[in-house]
């Protein structure tokens, strides 16, 4: 008996002992608690961090942090990709409003992508994407070698050129790429202003390389350029690369030019005949047909013409057998008006035209074609000229 109430007292503890107890537990239930939570918090960011991983470099992440990137308009960044991981012909500027006008106020989070096939033997994959149920771009996702994510950029209304080098050994660059054997091309060619003409007549051949990827009208840059130059053919979407015309070339060629624009000018307005214009026309071509079936008719009546700021640029030698130039004019057009005869009327045409000239049988340069340069293209270009 006296054994068992000394053991009952041993396990009486006092309440210093008991608040001890209890606070050790305490801290170790809030050690065991706070180690969960980090082991938890551990393994959910590990967790994220494969899945963000993994994310980023899908096909779907890439194409996300691309629209992400354009619609946020972080332009540095998006160039740097297309042309560091892709064939980019067209300058940052270019890129940058042709992108402008695509995603400029789109929603990135609302864009979805829709898989449209692949190309490059699989090697690049293609995905249109949709905004509002309605597609808007098409974007190139490619995964260079050796890299481990996937590169994006947008496709889709870019336009083919013709570079035709009268030369073969010039040597060029679009947006510092060099244009080489590594692209299409076709050799002993005519240049393509000429192809009516030549069923008829034995012309220059060229070889010509044939690009695509450009938005607006390419920028070359030559290897050489004191030597050469380099024009767009406006009546094909082509670039004619050659040798820069002397300047006694240059006065003989420009005054063909001028006297022909002139004669087509007066004809249209009735105020030449057309035996004046067809002294400057070779026949049988596609534009000499037309324009013998022209009709006047619907030109105002008027008393007085001029042709004011003639500007003559972009004339090009191809060999001693033809050549292409451009002209751009103001054509002042005067007359009384017929409703009110003591009110004299002055109107103003800006004229831009590009004439390709061949030798006929007597050794004298006729007019083969006439193409008129619209607007936009025209004032762009004539500016350059005008900075040179």
């Amino acid at each position: 008996m006296d054994r068992q109430i000394n053991r009952n007292r041993s396990k009486q503890l006092s309440y210093e002992q008991r608040v001890a107890l209890t606070k050790q537990f305490h801290r170790r239930l809030l050690k065991l608690i706070l180690t969960s939570a980090i082991l938890c918090a551990t393994g959910l960011g590990y967790l994220w961090f494969w899945l963000y991983r993994y994310e980023s470099r899908s096909v779907n992440g890439a194409m996300t942090q691309y629209i992400d990137n354009v619609c946020n308009q972080r332009w540095d960044r998006v160039y740097h990709d297309d042309t560091r991981y892709f064939t980019e012909l067209n300058s940052k500027e270019t890129i940058i409003a042709y992108l402008r006008g695509i995603y400029a106020d789109k929603n990135a989070s609302g864009i979805v992508f829709s898989y449209a096939g692949s190309q490059n033997e699989g090697k690049t994959k293609l995905y249109n994407a949709y905004y509002q149920n309605s597609q808007i771009s098409t974007l190139e996702v490619y995964k260079p070698e050796k890299q481990d994510r996937y590169k994006v950029r947008t496709v889709g209304l870019y336009n083919e050129y013709n570079f035709e080098l009268l030369d073969p050994a010039i040597k060029f660059r679009i947006n510092g790429i060099p244009i080489t054997d590594d692209f299409s091309y076709d050799e002993d060619v005519v240049v393509s202003g000429f192809d009516a003409v030549s069923k008829n007549k034995v012309l220059p051949v060229v070889k010509r390389y044939t690009v695509t990827g450009f938005i607006t009208a390419p920028n070359v840059e030559l290897e050489e350029p004191n030597t050469y130059t380099s024009i767009r053919d406006y009546s094909s979407q082509s670039m004619i690369l050659g040798e820069k015309p002397t300047s006694q070339q240059f006065s003989s060629m420009a005054k063909e030019i001028e006297d022909t624009a002139i004669a087509y000018c007066k004809y249209i307005t009735k105020d030449g005949s057309f035996y004046d214009l067809t002294k400057h026309l070779y026949p049988r071509t596609t534009f000499y047909n037309a324009i013998s079936s022209f009709s006047n008719q619907w030109f105002s009546h008027h008393d007085s013409i001029d042709f004011k700021n003639i500007i003559i640029y972009d004339v090009l030698p191809i060999e001693d057998d033809a050549f292409v130039g451009t002209i751009s004019f103001d054509y002042v057009i005067k007359g009384h008006d017929l409703d009110n005869p003591d009110h004299y009327v002055e109107k103003v045409y800006t004229s831009n035209y590009q004439l390709f000239f061949v030798k006929d049988q007597g050794n004298n340069w006729k007019c083969s074609n006439l193409i008129i340069i619209d607007d936009e293209a025209a004032n762009e270009h004539e500016q350059e000229v005008k900075d040179e």
